[in-house]
């Protein structure tokens, strides 16, 4: 049986406390409202971002991300090809490139959980250059939307946050 992360403990409690905030939500902006009232409410400091298929939580250690496509996008994949990835990455020994992502079921809804990365949208270098030639041949055949917001740093190595898969 796999042990949870600390971090991981204090994100499942976290998503079952503001699991009544999102219950309704159908746009980006109502899950901006929900949030900043879940804010008020529990004195939170969480930060809402999103793309076109995922709405992120971010608190001040870890990372809540779950599928939102209203648009029904085909070509970018949610988070459970994130799972998919990382699995591969950890039989590949790649692991170490990309935050572990695990997911946590809540009243039939999947929640993707991220330990928080620092130093994501601060460089604008180029991941790549932070790579061996075998890491990116690796991570450049399997992601998609490799850009400065999608990395971050650990242990003075980059790691990928967001890793859409290629179709």
């Amino acid at each position: 049986m796999r042990t949870k992360n600390s971090y991981e403990i204090r994100a499942e409690k976290f998503v079952k406390q503001i699991m009544p905030f999102l219950f309704n939500c159908q746009t980006v902006e109502d899950y901006s409202i929900a949030v900043r009232m879940f804010n008020t409410r529990y004195h939170r400091s969480v930060i809402m971002a999103h793309g076109l298929t995922r709405i992120a939580l971010i608190t001040s250690d870890y990372v809540i991300k779950f599928d939102y496509n209203p648009a029904e996008v085909e070509i970018f994949g949610g988070c459970e090809d994130e799972c998919a990835i990382y699995a591969e990455a950890k039989l590949a020994g790649f692991d170490y490139l990309f935050a572990k992502i695990s997911r946590v079921e809540v009243n039939g809804r999947y929640f993707y959980i991220m330990p928080r990365i620092n130093g994501v949208g601060k460089y604008y270098e180029d991941a790549q250059d932070y790579m061996t030639e075998d890491e990116c041949d690796w991570v450049l055949t399997r992601v998609f939307d490799l850009h400065w917001r999608n990395y971050g740093w650990k242990n003075n190595h980059v790691v990928l946050i967001d890793y859409s898969a290629h179709y």
